[in-house]
């Protein structure tokens, strides 16, 4: 039995880590419930069979800065009639 099939026939207990290949493959660092091993999954993958425990480790590790500092952000200005 190959690692994916393996990996298929057990539960998620946690998605630890997220990152992107040298390809541009995003992969999710998965601890499966009963293993002490952790797993890549391609993110094709685990968005499919484990849903909502992507969603959430989005949830809880995206942050974005609060809106004052969007507004004094030098990089960011408004298009002006200028610009068309």
């Amino acid at each position: 039995m190959n690692r994916t099939a393996i990996s298929r026939e057990r539960k998620a207990e946690k998605i630890l880590h997220v990152f992107t290949t040298e390809n541009g493959t995003t992969m999710f660092l998965i601890k499966f419930k009963d293993s002490p091993l952790v797993e890549q999954v391609p993110a094709i993958e685990a968005n499919v069979r484990f849903s909502q425990m992507v969603i959430d480790f989005y949830e809880d590790h995206l942050s974005f800065p609060p809106p004052e500092s969007r507004k004094s952000n030098p990089r960011k200005r408004k298009a002006s009639e200028n610009d068309l």
